[in-house]
């Protein structure tokens, strides 16, 4: 595979710390448009959501989480996707302060505004919520790109809740075998 988007970093500007020791690490050309769709998505979240204070998510003064995580995205998508996984990591942090049923109820919510948009290629926002009016964003930028992949998005998207999304925070697992593949699910195998 040839690289368009993406620089090859040298390993002497970076520390591993043993961890992945010879794996060439690769960031995007353009990590400014991760900028801009991260800060867009804390911004949103401010204000629709709650307010965030000192939150950096995938942020970093060198190494953006998306920029390094998925070196070769098409340019277009970059912002919209370090939106989402903003979203997503921003929903993570609101589902720790929920209770069990606060979180089902949550995550059923969010469920079905992504199976509106993968079936109808939108999400309705009357008298929508300010996490509802966030998903519409995102489907709506998403499909002005690429509306395929949008609705695999929605649909990925309403899998993960189904089954993840913390529904299972509160469960004791006795083995490693039974956490593992509901940790693999929930940290976004979908």
């Amino acid at each position: 595979m040839g690289f368009k988007y993406s620089r090859l970093i040298d390993p002497g500007e970076y520390e591993t710390q043993g961890l992945c020791e010879g794996i060439p690490l690769r960031m995007h050309k353009q990590p400014q448009k991760e900028d801009v769709g991260t800060i867009r998505c804390q911004r949103d979240w401010s204000r629709l959501v709650k307010h965030l204070k000192n939150y950096k998510g995938g942020l970093h003064a060198k190494w953006n989480f998306m920029s390094t995580s998925v070196p070769e995205c098409l340019p277009e998508r970059l912002e919209i996707i370090s939106y989402a996984n903003e979203f997503a990591f921003l929903y993570d942090d609101y589902a720790e302060d929920c209770d069990k049923d606060q979180l089902d109820t949550s995550n059923d919510i969010m469920q079905e505004a992504f199976l509106e948009g993968s079936i109808k290629g939108s999400i309705s926002v009357k008298r929508a919520d300010g996490m509802r009016q966030m998903q519409a964003l995102i489907l709506k930028e998403m499909m002005a790109i690429d509306k395929e992949r949008a609705v695999t998005t929605m649909k990925a998207w309403v899998e993960f809740l189904k089954f993840a999304g913390g529904r299972q925070h509160d469960k004791h697992f006795a083995t490693l075998e039974e956490y593992i593949p509901y940790r693999s699910i929930d940290v976004g195998k979908w």
